[in-house]
């Protein structure tokens, strides 16, 4: 004799299975609709950034095949370590802020009040826009680089905080 447990597992399993596939047929007809609402102009601009975006990966795919190439070369030597050592051992300087670095930018003028999470805020969206390197006022902002508000004429805390604050001092940024 068959347990009814057996049965309601296959029927729960059934159901799952039919509401996968229905939300995915409606998800799919839905993509194509809208993209048949598309103008052409704006298809081919969406193609042309696919193209882009392929090419990219296509290069990167390529550069990335020459340095297991270079990598495989090498090994034998001992030199590739040592380089790549080095390699990474700079990255790493910059990305902890440690190293000067230089090369194209961008500069962000705040005009106006505006609070540490604030701040904090834009430093986390330019990282994770793919910044690798960050100031503000000239000083390098690092991972353990944290944001306060300083107000005029206080003194500073009595605790000396352990990493380099970056905040405002009087409405602006120190």
């Amino acid at each position: 004799m068959r347990t009814p447990a057996g049965g309601i597992a296959v029927a729960l399993v059934a159901l799952l299975l039919g509401v996968l596939a229905v939300s995915q047929f409606r998800s799919q007809d839905v993509y194509s609709r809208s993209l048949q609402l598309e103008t052409p102009a704006s298809l081919t601009s969406l193609i042309a950034t696919l193209a882009d975006k392929n090419s990219a990966l296509r290069d990167e795919i390529f550069d990335l095949r020459l340095r297991v190439a270079a990598a495989g070369a090498s090994v034998s030597t001992g030199l590739f370590s040592l380089t790549e050592g080095e390699r990474q051992l700079a990255q790493i300087r910059v990305f902890a802020a440690q190293d000067a670095v230089a090369g194209p930018g961008i500069s962000v003028m705040l005009d106006g009040p505006f609070d540490e999470k604030a701040m904090s805020d834009l430093v986390n969206e330019l990282r994770n826009a793919g910044a690798e390197a960050i100031a503000i006022n000239d000083r390098r902002v690092g991972p353990r680089s944290w944001v306060r508000t300083r107000t005029c004429g206080r003194d500073r805390p009595r605790r000396k905080p352990t990493g380099r604050p970056l905040g405002r001092s009087c409405d602006r940024v120190v």
